[in-house]
């Protein structure tokens, strides 16, 4: 079996913009990569509705392929800055592959 660190040629960093595929004009790509995210974070954050997360149009969400499987990803939402306070990020999600950490 060989090594399981991720090397940068064989990796694709695809962003998902998940309002676009909830509106019916997602790829075939964006849609395998969306389920690889779900089914990722669900593994690793049982206790959270990661689908319903995954496919809610306020949040996005990266995923990190290698080889074709999702081995990463996160789900999040940016918030505009208001007059009280700056815009923000919030990282609702995020998960490696056990496999492929370190």
């Amino acid at each position: 079996m060989g090594s399981s660190s991720l090397d940068e040629k064989e990796t694709i960093y695809e962003f998902v913009s998940l309002p676009r595929c909830s509106e019916g004009s997602s790829s075939s790509m964006e849609d395998e990569v969306r389920e690889g995210v779900s089914r990722l974070l669900s593994t690793y954050v049982p206790t959270v509705a990661c689908d319903k997360l995954v496919h809610d149009t306020r949040y996005e969400c990266i995923g990190v392929v290698h080889k074709e499987v999702v081995v990463g990803g996160t789900c999040y939402r940016v918030w505009p800055a208001t007059e009280t306070g700056a815009a923000f990020i919030e990282l609702s999600l995020f998960a490696i592959d056990v496999t492929h950490q370190g």
